[in-house]
């Protein structure tokens, strides 16, 4: 029954149902429990997934409180949350808003690294990307080739293969044989 038990692919939580067992009538009736258990876990789950994904689809309800209604404030910065601040254009992209200071401080240039303006603004766009690694323009440090220096490693590879057979004599009859050792 231990071996059975062991068999069935699901969390050991859900399968302590089923030890205990004294004889294969008691274990057969706790397996009947079990299935009747997951096959209701399986149903409440689903139904309980459509739910949650029809007020979380919704706009009108936030995550945390589905009777109440989400106030929304979208012609003002919020600077505690950054997702407030995010407007949704005409072709469907993200864009922030930036009403203040302290927003605008933590955004630096994709090209050269400089906290002072962004990629758009940049006077080293001509030059390309720059790498973050080494400080060298035209590549980025996903590319670069300097500072990726692999060690390298002394490995031995040895290949014993054990002798599986062995040579059993009994009453001066000796043949080989295989022994199962049962683990």
């Amino acid at each position: 029954m231990h071996y059975v038990i062991k068999g069935i692919n699901d969390r050991q939580e859900n399968k302590t149902i089923l030890y205990g067992c004294k004889n294969l009538f008691e274990f057969k009736e706790k397996l009947k429990v079990y299935e009747v258990i997951k096959s209701d876990y399986a149903k409440s789950k689903s139904a309980f997934d459509k739910t949650k994904a029809r007020y979380d689809s919704n706009p009108r309800f936030n995550s945390f409180d589905k009777s109440k209604p989400k106030q929304e404030h979208a012609d003002r910065f919020n600077p505690k949350n950054e997702s407030a601040n995010k407007v949704k254009s005409s072709g469907g992209f993200e864009r922030m808003k930036y009403n203040n200071f302290e927003s605008r401080k933590s955004k630096f240039c994709f090209n050269c690294g400089d906290p002072n303006h962004i990629s758009r603004y940049c006077v080293h766009k001509d030059k390309g990307f720059k790498c973050f690694e080494c400080g060298a323009f035209g590549h980025k440090a996903s590319e670069c080739d300097k500072t990726k220096s692999k060690p390298e490693v002394a490995t031995l590879d040895v290949k014993f293969k054990p002798r599986l057979d062995n040579k059993v004599t009994i009453e001066d009859i000796s043949v080989n044989s295989l022994i199962d050792t049962g683990s």
